[in-house]
């Protein structure tokens, strides 16, 4: 299935909107260990990857194909809640603003 221009557009616009933010957060957390970090964050994102694979595989397995939207809105509402923990709060309780 190919992926027309219009598609591919909003894929990009819509990983840098993503990861922009991530990878700087990432950098301002630890500053002096940039390379290291942005090397780990690489690392992760694969093994991310694998086990998403690996994930699938065993969903699939068990609950057939159909069940595979589902696992993946649980997976995705539990990142975001992991994401939502963690967010830097400023002095009022407001998140900090990730740029």
């Amino acid at each position: 299935m190919a992926i027309s221009r219009r598609h591919n557009r909003l894929l990009t616009v819509g990983r840098s909107i993503i990861r922009r933010p991530c990878g700087r957060r990432k950098i301002d957390l630890y500053p002096d260990m940039r390379g290291l970090v942005l090397a780990l964050n690489s690392s992760a994102l694969f093994v991310g990857i694998a086990m998403g694979g690996a994930f699938a595989g065993c969903v699939s397995t068990r609950w057939g194909l159909e069940a595979l939207p589902l696992a993946s809105i649980g997976l995705s509402a539990l990142a975001w809640v992991a994401l939502t923990l963690t967010v830097p709060r400023g002095a009022r309780g407001v998140p900090k603003p990730f740029c």
